[in-house]
Order: C-alpha cells, then structure tokens, then sequence
C-alpha cells in the first residue's frame, strides 16, 4: 500500500492510503482481505468530517485505505464521490461500522440532528469495469458494497437497493422517522441552555427514552407482558 499525498480532506486530513491492484483484474481478486464501503453521503449531506474519523481512529487503530476508480460507480454526489469507494482491514471493520452508526452530528443554529445508518448494494465490480473499458454483460463479477446514509428530522438519505445493477445508485430523499422529528423538537424546544458540549448527552437520552416508550406500546400492542416489568 502506499500513502497519496494528493488525497486530503481540507482543512483537516486523516492520512488514506491508495491500494494498489497488483495484477487484479476485479475485487474479489483482492479476496476478503478488506470491506469497501463508500462515505460520500455523511460527508457530502451528514456534518461528517475527517475530524470526526480521526477520533474513531484514535479509538479504534484503524487505517483507511482508497481506491478511485476510472468509471462512475455512483451518480449525482460530484466530483471524486462518484468515483471512489473507501475500504478498511476487515477484521476491523465491525467495531469501526458499530461506533460510526453511534455517531450523531447536532447543528444547533439551524435546529437539525443528524444520525447514520448503513446499507449494503450489489454492484457491478468497478475495478473490472475499469479493467474492460466499462463493458459489462450478465458474466461480469459483482461485489458487495457497504453505503453509509443518512437519518436526520428533516429527512432520510438513502439509497434504492433493488436497481443498482441497472443504474448507477443515487441518494433518494424519503421522510424522516418520526422518533427522530419528535426527538428532535424535543431537543430544541428545551428552555435550557444548549450547546455543543451538552447537546449529545441530552439528545442520547431524549431517544433513549422514545425507544423505551416505543418498545413498550410495542409490547402491549401485541399483548405480551414485558419481561422488564
């Protein structure tokens, strides 16, 4: 692997290493030795930053690594976006997905939590793509790619999982889950003092709560008595 310099996220970077395909002709070549997964939408649309990657990697000792690819793989996230999927050590990966979907971004002034999530998207292999100019037919090799996506009060950002093989996949905008509107306003409509350093706590146990509630209506609903009491 060897680190691109002229890979940076400004103004702040956390150091990506390019891989570099030696003699693979598709991913599965690479075999199960990395996850590729692509975090165009939480950075493009969810107040993520590298900033945010770098605590994870101080948690967690990760490395990111890269590859852009000559061909689109995705549309309509603009420029590199389109073009670049991320990809980590796979041994590591299950901590790293369980502690980024913790993650919650609070824009105070303009009154909007952002949450993500994750999906998985069956493509066309973009390394043979690149390998055979972009001509594909039903014996191509496909992969697996993870997508995290974004959950905020004001709506959901999300991929359509059922026709990424015959369009290249783009966010679509659906309604927001009620819990998060709801806890949302909550959030705000508070007559404390809110700031960046108290915001996350209180939002954590504002959807704490709402899941409790959620869970028990739940629960009665199907009339089965709640082990918890």
């Amino acid at each position: 692997m060897e680190k691109d310099k002229y890979y940076i996220h400004k103004p702040f970077a956390v150091p990506k290493y390019r891989i570099v395909f030696e003699g693979a002709n598709s991913l599965s070549d690479v075999g199960d030795q990395y996850i590729w997964f692509s975090p165009a939408a939480i950075y493009r649309y969810g107040m993520f930053t590298d900033v945010n990657l770098s605590d994870l990697i101080q948690n967690l000792d990760f490395k990111v690594f890269y590859y852009q690819f000559d061909k689109p793989i995705f549309t309509r996230f603009g420029g590199e976006w389109d073009h670049l999927l991320w990809a980590m050590e796979s041994e590591k990966w299950v901590k790293f997905c369980d502690k980024l979907l913790e993650t919650v971004q609070i824009d105070i002034p303009n009154k909007l939590v952002y949450q993500y999530a994750m999906q998985e998207l069956e493509l066309w292999d973009p390394l043979f793509s690149d390998k055979n100019s972009g001509i594909l037919d039903s014996r191509s090799p496909k992969c697996s790619v993870n997508v995290f996506v974004v959950l905020s009060n004001t709506g959901q950002l999300a991929f359509d999982t059922k026709n990424t093989l015959f369009s290249r996949p783009g966010l679509l905008k659906y309604t927001p889950s009620d819990i998060h509107v709801k806890a949302a306003k909550k959030l705000f409509s508070s007559k404390k003092e809110l700031t960046q350093d108290n915001a996350f706590a209180r939002y954590r146990r504002i959807m704490l709560a709402a899941q409790d509630a959620e869970y028990k209506a739940e629960v009665e609903k199907k009339g089965v008595r709640d082990p918890n009491g």
